[in-house]
């Protein structure tokens, strides 16, 4: 009597990934028939549909998902031989975030005086619900920069949708946009990366 092929996963799918994140799915085959392939799949309509082709080396596999779509999926690992599933996990329900939105590039300045940095960044949504969430503020706003005694240093007014890059000498400063808020050590000569963040609930 032949062995009905089977397939498990090492660990559960997880219950919610964030946008733009990579799930690895791994796990094993037995008894897997000549020719047959790994493959994860998502429910689509009445039956499923592959969306990763994996390899089976020594009855292993690991497969990388990179989801496409926010929302609630059903997902399960299958053995497929000739276009037809012969064995596959239980399906697991995953919630996928929506892909991080970034704020366009910050442009450079065009030159910096003797001693000074630059700061290049964002003003961002981020958190909320798992799975969270994290992006560029749909409109124009203003980062005003304060130094570590307080005193207000710079402000810059930017468009919606893109980056602020903002000339300061060296040193330690707290980066405002409304409620929102960023930390930058500035290095002279060089650019620093920091983005100001408002923190949803």
């Amino acid at each position: 009597m032949v062995a009905a092929p089977g397939v498990s996963l090492a660990h559960a799918l997880p219950t919610g990934v964030a946008g733009g994140a990579t799930v690895v799915v791994s796990g094993r085959v037995h008894d897997s028939p000549q020719g047959a392939v790994i493959v994860l799949e998502q429910r689509s309509g009445a039956g499923w549909r592959v969306i990763v082709r994996g390899r089976v080396v020594k009855a292993a596999f690991v497969m990388r998902w990179r989801p496409s779509s926010a929302g609630l999926v059903s997902v399960r690992a299958a053995v497929r031989l000739h276009g037809r599933d012969v064995a596959a996990t239980r399906p697991g329900r995953v919630l996928v975030g929506q892909r991080p939105v970034y704020c366009g590039a910050p442009v450079p300045p065009a030159q910096l005086p003797a001693g000074d940095g630059w700061v290049g960044g964002g003003l961002y949504d981020d958190g909320g619900p798992y799975p969270p969430i994290h992006q560029c503020v749909g409109n124009a706003y203003t980062i005003t920069v304060t130094d570590e005694a307080g005193n207000v240093v710079a402000t810059q007014q930017v468009a919606a949708g893109q980056s602020y890059a903002i000339v300061l000498p060296a040193g330690s400063y707290t980066l405002a946009g409304g409620f929102c808020r960023g930390k930058a050590t500035v290095t002279a000569g060089l650019e620093t990366k920091a983005d100001t963040t408002c923190d949803v609930p």
